[in-house]
């Protein structure tokens, strides 16, 4: 509480305090092309990383617009993100494309759950391998996600590791409202 209003931590605090805390072997910017990736992404570019290298991906799904590969190519190099790089996940669309056929297009959180497993957790997993060098090695996956999104999300912590795996999450702008994402 500060001068009669709440105060929530800013996104580079927030980045900070996640490499401070989890000690990763690599930043990973999860770029879709979306507002809030972009601003998360932009915020931990300008970071000072103390020397743990950074890249910036983005998770080619199939399932988005004519352009989309263009547009965020290019976004990444006005932007100047460093070491930015698309990772195309055929086979997960693939069984993507299989499930809406034998069961139509998923509806619900469990649906949700399939989708974003076969689509972007495959991918995520990937990239962690990429940088793991070691078994305790950490990757630190900057990602847009916001409270304001949803209700599911409403309690979304500002950064937590995926089960008792190596793969951590941070969400810079956890806080952030619409209004401040467009702004």
């Amino acid at each position: 509480w500060v001068g009669g209003t709440f105060s929530v931590k800013q996104p580079q605090q927030i980045l900070t305090e996640a490499i401070e805390n989890w000690k990763p072997r690599q930043i990973v910017c999860l770029f879709s092309g979306g507002y809030d990736s972009m601003c998360a992404t932009h915020l931990a570019h300008r970071l000072d990383t103390h020397g743990i290298p950074m890249a910036t991906w983005s998770i080619d799904t199939k399932l988005s617009a004519d352009g989309w590969i263009d547009f965020v190519g290019g976004v990444a190099e006005e932007l100047a993100f460093n070491d930015y790089h698309i990772y195309s996940n055929d086979k997960g669309f693939a069984q993507f494309c299989e499930s809406v056929r034998l069961t139509g297009c998923p509806r619900n959180r469990q649906g949700h759950t399939f989708t974003y497993q076969k689509l972007k957790e495959r991918a995520i997993d990937a990239m962690h391998m990429i940088y793991k060098q070691s078994t305790h090695d950490k990757t630190l996956f900057v990602s847009g996600m916001r409270r304001a999104e949803s209700a599911y999300r409403a309690n979304a912590d500002e950064h937590s590791r995926v089960g008792k795996s190596n793969k951590v999450f941070v969400a810079p702008i956890v806080y952030w409202t619409d209004l401040e994402v467009a702004t």
